[in-house]
């Protein structure tokens, strides 16, 4: 096989010429029927010029070459989510998941699979492998947070992130973040947070709105905290020459 024609396929699949992909891909083909990966490079641009039948065939032939190949796993479970079948995509981001636990971006798909099948703890749970395999990554820990968020559980949200914002701090972020601390009534982490998405974006007049209305509300609950009444004291009784005498 030339590795010129699937070079020239993926070239001409970049460039939005599927027909023209499909071209090369099936010329590839013909030199090697049994590449598991060019089939599934065509598959693909089967899908995107919208022969969804000719996508499922092509992955369905590269499963049975290379059954236990990660990537052709993978890349099913990723066309097949894209036809809706969101279903069968979960079994294929399983397998992928099997033949390659290291694969974060296996991890990422099985857990958006999962979230949206309406499995939330697994997915909550695939996500985590994920981010444990990839800490770093930022775009990972927001999608765990919003899932959390989704959740009601700010707490946990909060955690991903404060960790975001140490990796890729942004005023986005911080925003977030501030608006999460101060629904879980942590008012001066909340400042904090709003004053750094102010400082990393100083021309954003909503951010400086957002806390002008944290100043006032905090304001506004001093003013409204009850005044406590000092303790009466009492004095012993004076005579008339200012001196204390005794009660009784």
């Amino acid at each position: 096989m030339r590795l010129s024609d699937v070079d020239g396929g993926v070239d001409k699949f970049n460039r939005g010429l599927y027909a023209a992909a499909i071209i090369d891909f099936t010329q590839a083909l013909r030199r090697s029927p049994g590449s598991a990966n060019v089939l599934l490079f065509r598959s693909q641009a089967f899908k995107m010029a919208g022969d969804n039948a000719g996508a499922l065939r092509d992955i369905n032939q590269a499963k049975t070459l290379e059954p236990s190949s990660p990537a052709v796993r993978f890349g099913a479970a990723g066309i097949l989510k894209d036809l809706g079948q969101r279903a069968e995509a979960l079994k294929e981001c399983e397998k992928a998941v099997r033949f390659d636990p290291q694969s974060v971006a296996a991890h990422e798909l099985k857990a958006e699979l999962e979230w949206g099948l309406g499995f939330k703890n697994q997915a909550l749970r695939s996500m985590g492998k994920a981010i444990a395999l990839e800490p770093r990554r930022g775009s990972l820990r927001i999608k765990a947070a919003q899932w959390f968020r989704d959740l009601g559980r700010k707490s946990a949200a909060l955690k991903e992130y404060a960790a975001v914002v140490r990796l890729e701090p942004s005023a986005a972020t911080y925003e977030v973040k501030s608006d999460l601390e101060s629904s879980l009534g942590l008012k001066a982490a909340a400042w904090r947070s709003l004053e750094r998405a102010i400082a990393l974006e100083p021309g954003v007049f909503a951010l400086r709105l957002k806390a002008a209305k944290l100043q006032a509300r905090a304001f506004q609950q001093e003013l409204e905290k009850p005044i406590k009444p000092k303790a009466a004291v009492l004095l012993a009784p004076v005579d008339c020459q200012g001196r204390a005498s005794s009660i009784g």
